[in-house]
């Protein structure tokens, strides 16, 4: 325990007692408490120094204590072994547990500990709430608060007129001590100490109010619902029901566990009573979370006419609290709908910076998320990708509940399976062992449940994908969201495993069913029409199914569904195939093809099992073998299927060589066929790839094995060059024969070159785009300097400036473009990286001084200002240009 340990006794043990202890141990209350236990005549010495205490020492008078940081260099063993000197440390001044209980029996000794260690650190104010605390928490002995109250070089306390001067508390000073409390007191350092129970047992009503606020909303950021419905059990009934803030979180806490109808009275309550006392940011707070619950429910005409009610009282909301409401603007427009709409809002909220607020970056965080399943669902894969690692990146940083990662890993999953990238859609899946449900969490369970049956779905789980889509079925029955489009999709999905188990009247049944739960989301709308047309495909009723496929067509023509739309043309295809109509069958097939082009989509062609054997037999049939070649690179397991699947029909073309991608911005990184290669054969194999792929003339054989080998004869180094040759034939084309020529590596006339045609290089990639203007997909590709790892640090210099330069006049640029249309967190981003990359950059912080002075963050002005001064002098022994300096004289000078 903290508390001061007083040995009371009525006489002083010794003539001089030494208490030796470090800072903020209590030595001066110990003294204070000993000296009044002593009686008058007492000396204090305080903080002595070591020559004052000598010559006190040397001249005997009344009984002193003193106190000491540590103890003296002059001699006293002779005075402590005659009883003249006593030394107390640590052990001494501090209570154990059994007295501390003895000195407060039946209390919460737990409430004592903390003061007044430490208190010094925190300045003359820390040391007055500390002071108020414990009253609060515990009325302390009047010595104690005497001995705390003199350590205040201008006692707040006794100028407030709440205590005498000999320490003792004034009449009526409760009721001021408690208006100071509300004001002054440090309420994350009473959570800390669990003091709620105490304060509520001395029936500090207002007081516990105030902790439990403060102690619910902490539990709602970090998404512990069950620990704030049990923080609440606490809180009496009456409080609950009439606490604004407290109404607040009970409806959170309700909502968690699914009661939406009693979350909305909780929330339309703490809305009504926040207005009343004339409370609009809190009000609009509370409008806030009821949008949400409409929005969850899928209430669009509720929601609709509270949005109106809420946008009068969103230029008086918190920051936070204007995106959160753009947030549910956003999901609104995405539910009616319109994607365009939901799209521009969801900007929105990303274009405000987060200010490194967690809850802000919550915020963002679903923005993000939602952005990323737009992009998913209209195709651009890239895009959504980006999206997803940013939630998990802002999950990373800021600690936020795993909620939202854990769906942004499912869709990456998924999106890496659509890819042909199975190890790296395995990798994404086993990530969701670190990061289990929520329990708490009910209403997110069911898209878990959804995603994590898709995912089976996909790889051919069929039982487990079964168990999952039921589940999730389960999980919004018992929140009464199971006639939503959620559970018109899983149903859907469950009639396509019946489909696949022959059992097609069943699967009808299902379609039905899910039709009428989606009738209004053309999207899903057009996925189960098309799902439909195939089992109705697969039951032999052509003439319904092209119809149903016909009605796809249509709902699908309302939304941005490239990837859903070239399903339904290739599936169309196959019916006009099997209805006699090749010429049709032909138009269909390359509609459908051009749409996988642009994608590409090639998971596509194989998504529809049951119809991928005749697909592949049109294709062959039409001539469209490289479009074969391309998808059989990228899923060589599924054209393995369909190749047996096919038996005697018309021949396919010869299987297609492995796809190969390579990176080259960081570390140097190769796939083949979507598997990442994780042990080179030779160490300096990288060596001999890196340098024929950014010399695509070649080298003469004697010039490369000198270039390699420096330290061998030629006739050494040049039979090393061809066995390093060899092995990085076989590592790049394992299927090669011994004799075979490899499609990469050519060799000929005692010439070395590498053939890129077919291979994808990010830094031609990265050159393509710059050079056709697409600047944010093309600094993207820039995960770090050109072949940055250690092995080839000293090579390809003039390369590795040139790409740097050119990327960080890129994140420049597309900072500045960012924030005059008003994106400040992109623009807020590409400038970090800007300064990740070269962080004496004055561009990069210049831009961040101007974002930050946009929202009027006068102290991040200075901060930063002060951060390019420090690095600038440290690095290039220089000073910040006149322009960074205006910059800091308008923006920050003046600060908050």
């Amino acid at each position: 325990m903290l508390l001061p340990r007083p040995r009371l006794t009525s006489t002083p043990p010794v003539p001089v007692l030494l208490l030796v202890a470090g800072p903020g141990a209590g030595k001066t209350c110990a003294a204070r408490l000993l000296a009044e236990a002593w009686g008058p005549g007492v000396e204090i010495l305080d903080d002595v120094p070591e020559d004052v205490l000598a010559v006190r020492l040397a001249a005997p008078g009344r009984p002193l204590i003193a106190t000491m940081r540590q103890l003296p260099a002059i001699p006293l063993a002779r005075r402590i072994a005659q009883g003249e000197v006593q030394v107390w440390g640590p052990a001494e001044l501090f209570l154990d547990e059994e007295e501390a209980a003895a000195w407060a029996p039946g209390r919460d000794v737990s409430a004592l500990g903390g003061w007044p260690l430490g208190v010094h650190a925190g300045g003359d104010k820390a040391l007055t709430r500390a002071l108020v605390d414990e009253e609060w928490i515990m009325p302390m002995p009047a010595a104690l608060r005497a001995a705390a109250l003199e350590q205040l070089p201008d006692p707040e306390l006794v100028r407030w007129g709440m205590v005498r001067a000999d320490g003792s508390w004034v009449p009526l000073a409760r009721e001021r001590l408690q208006a100071i409390w509300e004001r002054e007191v440090s309420l994350e350092r009473l959570i800390e100490r669990g003091a709620l129970d105490a304060i509520l047992a001395r029936g500090e009503t207002k007081a516990a109010l105030a902790v439990a606020n403060a102690e619910g909303e902490r539990l709602r950021k970090s998404g512990d619902f069950q620990a704030l419905g049990a923080l609440l059990e606490k809180v009496p009934a009456d409080a609950r029901r009439t606490d604004p803030g407290l109404l607040l979180l009970d409806g959170a806490a309700l909502l968690a566990r699914g009661d939406h109808a009693e979350a909305e009275a909780r929330f339309e309550a703490a809305a009504s009573a926040f207005d009343a006392g004339g409370d609009r940011a809190h009000a609009f707070e509370a409008l806030n979370d009821l949008l949400h619950l409409h929005w969850t429910r899928q209430d669009f005409a509720a929601f609709e006419r509270l949005a109106e009610r809420a946008a009068p009282f969103e230029p008086d909301a918190t920051l936070v609290e204007r995106i959160e409401y753009l947030n549910n603007l956003a999901c609104h427009r995405f539910g009616r709908g319109d994607e365009e709409a939901a799209r521009t809002l969801f900007r929105k909220v990303l274009d405000y910076p987060h200010f490194d607020d967690a809850q802000a970056a919550s915020v963002q965080q679903v923005a993000s998320i939602n952005l990323g399943i737009l992009a998913m669902e209209a195709g651009d894969f890239d895009e959504a990708t980006r999206h997803f690692q940013r939630v998990l990146g802002l999950a990373a940083r800021f600690q936020l509940k795993p909620s939202v990662p854990r769906g942004a890993r499912l869709y990456l999953a998924g999106i890496a399976l659509k890819l042909g990238d199975r190890h790296r859609a395995e990798e994404a899946f086993q990530a969701l062992a670190q990061n289990p449900f929520p329990a708490e969490e009910r209403y997110r369970q069911a898209e878990f449940l959804m995603l994590e049956g898709d995912y089976h779905l996909m790889t051919g789980e069929y039982p487990t994908a079964e168990a999952r889509y039921r589940a999730a079925l389960e999980a919004m029955a018992a929140i009464r969201m199971d006639e939503s489009a959620g559970a018109g999709t899983a149903l859907n999905k469950l009639a396509v495993l019946h489909r696949r188990r022959g059992e097609h009247e069943a699967a009808a049944k299902l379609h039905a069913r899910a039709l009428g739960m989606v009738k209004d989301w053309a999207r899903y709308k057009g996925a189960v029409l098309h799902d439909w047309a195939i089992t109705l495909m697969e039951a032999g009723d052509l003439t319904m199914a092209d119809a149903r496929m016909q009605a796809a067509f249509e709902a699908l023509d309302k939304v941005q569904a490239p990837y859903l739309m070239a399903g339904v043309r290739l599936a169309s295809a196959v019916l006009a195939e099997r209805l006699g109509l090749p010429a049709d069958a032909a138009r269909r097939l390359e509609a459908g093809l051009e749409l996988v082009r642009q994608g590409p989509y090639y998971y596509v062609a194989i998504a529809q099992r049951e119809l991928a054997p005749e697909l592949w037999a049109l294709m062959a049939r039409t001539g469209q073998t490289a479009m074969l070649g391309r998808i059989e690179g990228h899923f060589p397991q599924a054209a393995t299927r369909i190749r047996a699947a096919l038996g005697e029909r018309p021949a396919l073309p010869p299987v297609a060589g492995a796809a190969l991608a390579i990176r080259c911005f960081g570390i140097l990184e190769v796939e083949v066929a979507g598997e990442p290669i994780k042990a080179w054969p030779r160490k300096k194999a990288k060596a001999l790839l890196a340098t024929l792929l950014l010399n695509p003339r070649g080298f003469a054989r004697d010039e490369l094995a000198d270039l390699l080998f420096p330290d061998l004869g030629m006739e050494e180094a040049e039979h090393q060059l061809d066995n390093l040759a060899s092995a990085l034939r076989k590592m790049l084309e394992p299927g090669l024969e011994r004799r075979q020529k490899s499609r990469y590596l050519i060799i000929k006339d005692r010439h070395y070159r590498f053939d890129a045609t077919d291979v994808e290089l990010d830094f031609q990639a990265f050159d393509r785009l710059v050079k056709e203007g697409q600047e944010e997909e093309a600094i993207a590709l820039y995960r770090g300097d050109l072949l940055e790892e250690p092995l080839l640090m000293e090579w390809f210099d003039i390369e590795r400036l040139r790409y740097k330069t050119r990327a960080r006049e890129l994140l420049a640029g597309l900072s500045d473009r960012a924030f005059a249309s008003q994106h400040f967190e992109e623009a807020r981003a590409y400038a970090e990286r800007l300064l990740a990359l070269d962080p004496t950059s004055e561009d990069g912080h210049r831009r961040l001084m101007a974002i930050y002075g946009q929202f009027g963050q006068r102290d991040l002005v200075h901060k930063q200002y002060e951060l390019c001064k420090r690095l600038l002098k440290e690095q290039l022994d220089a000073e910040p240009t006149r322009e960074t300096r205006a910059l800091w004289e308008t923006l920050g000078r003046t600060r908050t």
